[in-house]
């Protein structure tokens, strides 16, 4: 037993654990989520890399739901790769389209369904993220807006019926002023006993003026974690990160897939088929049915739904079973 004790420690001479490093700066960490926000490295983005803003807002990267005060259009979000400072690949970016006069600032924020933010109930935390602006960046100071929000509602949206998440009382609030060079900030607080659903706004200042095509703000690496330090940004896997994000809101993008449905009737050539999520959704998703192809003489339509499957039916272009392509999202977002 002593010999097998002593070939479990590690020799004296044995190699270090290397510290991974990205764009030059060390990594404390893959250390197992101890980031509670998905996709705060913006990695992932199902619905399109790309967006002109709409007055009702819209999601955006996976998670991220973005808008601006009032409705006010001409803005827009975008995929942007990242140089210098921040240690992610990509941020989101928020702009005032050039030519814009309207003054309204712009947010995107996220939210910790219930079953998460219970987790962190009478907890101190930290949340940081990295930011800089354009050259022709309008607000007064050049400030950036950061608040996080708590409701006593279960799984509340940031327009749902029962809690708007935007009017709930800040637990955090903090100004910050930025430049053109991204620079991390962070901010500690305590997450509220009676805390049912969080969640994380991040706005720009209010605008001054006409915009030109500078007049924006970069966002990354955003990390809520527990304890009062800011630690290094969580780097996890983008497929792990798909993963999660794929509990809200799944697209099989340009791909077509084969639901390989099954003749119901050769009279009327009516098919039926089962499309199997690769995770299981938060809730039952309302399914989209983007496109169609071949097996199919008609749009399907989707009939029953659980949070891992949904089924389909629509009419064949031939009395056969087998290939039935088709392209198709499911939401279960807050």
């Amino acid at each position: 037993l002593q010999d097998t004790a002593l070939a479990l420690k590690a020799p004296l001479d044995s190699p270090a654990l290397v510290t991974p490093t990205i764009n030059g700066i060390a990594q404390s960490g893959y250390t197992g989520f101890k980031n509670h926000i998905i996709n705060g490295g913006f990695d992932v983005w199902q619905r399109g890399t790309s967006f002109t803003g709409s007055g009702g807002g819209q999601y955006s990267a996976d998670r991220w739901f973005t808008r601006r005060n009032t409705g006010a259009t001409g803005y827009s979000v975008s995929r942007n790769s990242v140089t210098g400072g921040s240690m992610q690949r990509y941020s989101i970016g928020l702009k005032r389209i050039s030519g814009d006069s309207n003054t309204n600032y712009i947010w995107a924020g996220t939210i910790l369904e219930t079953a998460n933010a219970i987790k962190l109930r009478g907890k101190t935390v930290t949340l940081s993220f990295w930011a800089r602006c354009g050259v022709a960046y309008t607000p007064s100071d050049s400030e950036i807006n950061l608040r996080v929000v708590s409701s006593t509602e279960s799984d509340a949206g940031w327009y749902s019926s029962g809690a708007n998440m935007l009017s709930e009382v800040a637990i955090a609030s903090n100004v910050y002023n930025l430049t053109t060079t991204f620079q991390k900030f962070a901010s500690t607080f305590t997450v509220p006993e009676d805390c049912n659903t969080l969640g994380v706004p991040i706005r720009t200042g209010n605008f001054v003026g006409t915009a030109d095509n500078n007049d924006f703000v970069l966002i990354s690496g955003i990390q809520l974690e527990e304890g009062s330090v800011a630690t290094p940004f969580e780097v996890l896997p983008v497929g792990l990160t798909l993963s999660l994000c794929q509990r809200y809101y799944i697209s099989s993008g340009g791909t077509y897939i084969n639901a390989n449905a099954q003749l119901n009737s050769t009279t009327n050539l009516l098919r039926r088929a089962n499309i199997y999520f690769p995770t299981e959704m938060r809730n039952i998703p309302t399914i989209a049915i983007l496109s169609y192809g071949t097996g199919w003489a008609s749009a399907p339509t989707p009939n029953q739904s659980s949070t891992t499957s949904t089924s389909i039916s629509g009419y064949a272009s031939s009395a056969t079973s087998g290939t039935s392509i088709l392209r198709y999202t499911a939401d279960s977002e807050l």
